[in-house]
């Protein structure tokens, strides 16, 4: 458990048309053994691209501060199986952060993207498209909910390979998501999405590597025309961990996708990562927490910044009588 991938969200807003792709680790649980999970993800988003002629009006512009949080459930099955079940809650608000995370970039040398033009503590969605407004939202947006289902089978496990073992597992989810206090959510759709993702691992001493990658079908949002969005992504993470101790472990994530939108910008169009470093804690034989950190810092189409808290409890399997 120590070794497993960090768990993170994606909290760029647009972001919200695609179904929560979590990193999974590619060894599955033990028929009859089970697992609780939760975390909560707190994230700051600012894009701004593009002024106007008028140099008053921006062609982009995407601000918000992000709170997402979920539950998740899984058990192994006969035949080396294993299914997920997972609920997850997304909000975007003006939040109180904005100085803090200027003055943090400010500090470190990390570029501000152009915040001191506007006010803090503003939630603001606005897309043109050949000068017309295609989107305009203002003020914090309604919660946003998926429910989520994965089934997943184990290809090999506990294979030998040099002086470590390999895991290799083939996963089918499929996502709902659920618009709160409105019919349809302005950012997602009221219809299902997909995936399919190959999860891929090896494990050495001290040390563990894991990765997945796969295809995705993601549902247009009402918002956008079918030329500005493409259906189909490729989602993918890697990890690299290292246990320190008895009840430690240091673990790098960087995960994301390519982008389904066609919109011109390149902090739409182009393929969006983050890079989640942290530390999963074991608390007892049963329980382990993460504590993690993302800075977007190399592809510029994510969260600006987020931190994560996450808590595992794995559930042995009951003893036959």
């Amino acid at each position: 458990m120590l070794l497993a991938p960090l768990v993170g969200r994606n909290m760029h807003p647009l972001f919200l048309a695609l179904p929560p792709l979590p990193a999974r680790r590619s060894a599955l649980l033990a028929a009859g053994e089970s697992e609780i999970s939760s975390a909560v993800h707190w994230g700051n988003n600012f894009t701004m691209e593009e002024l106007q002629s008028d140099r008053t009006t921006v062609n982009l512009e995407l601000d918000s501060e992000a709170l997402y949080s979920g539950i998740a459930w899984a058990r192994g099955l006969p035949g080396r199986r294993e299914v997920h079940l997972g609920f997850d809650i997304s909000w975007h608000f003006g939040g109180a952060m904005d100085p803090h995370i200027s003055n943090f970039h400010h500090f470190f040398g990390f570029p501000d993207g152009s915040r001191e033009i506007r006010s803090h503590y503003q939630c603001r969605m606005v897309v043109f498209q050949e000068d017309e407004r295609i989107l305009d939202e203002r003020g914090p947006l309604h919660p946003l909910l998926h429910l989520s289902g994965e089934i997943r089978q184990s290809l090999v496990s506990h294979r030998p390979l040099g002086t470590g073992v390999a895991h290799l597992s083939l996963g089918v989810m499929g996502a709902q998501p659920l618009p709160v206090g409105e019919r349809e959510h302005p950012l997602s759709s009221n219809r299902p999405s997909g995936a399919i993702r190959l999860y891929g691992g090896y494990q050495r001493g001290l040390w563990t590597t894991e990765f997945s990658t796969g295809v995705a079908a993601v549902s247009r949002p009402a918002y956008l025309t079918s030329s500005q969005f493409h259906p189909f992504i490729v989602p993918f993470d890697a990890t690299l961990g290292r246990i320190l101790g008895q009840r430690a472990s240091l673990v790098v994530t960087v995960s994301g996708s390519t982008s389904p939108f066609r919109l011109g910008y390149d902090r739409t169009d182009r393929h969006s990562a983050t890079v989640n470093v942290g530390t999963r804690l074991a608390l007892s034989e049963r329980d382990v927490l993460q504590l993690s950190f993302t800075e977007e810092f190399f592809t510029f189409a994510a969260t600006d910044i987020g931190f994560h808290l996450g808590w595992n409890r794995r559930l042995p399997a009951a003893r036959k009588r």
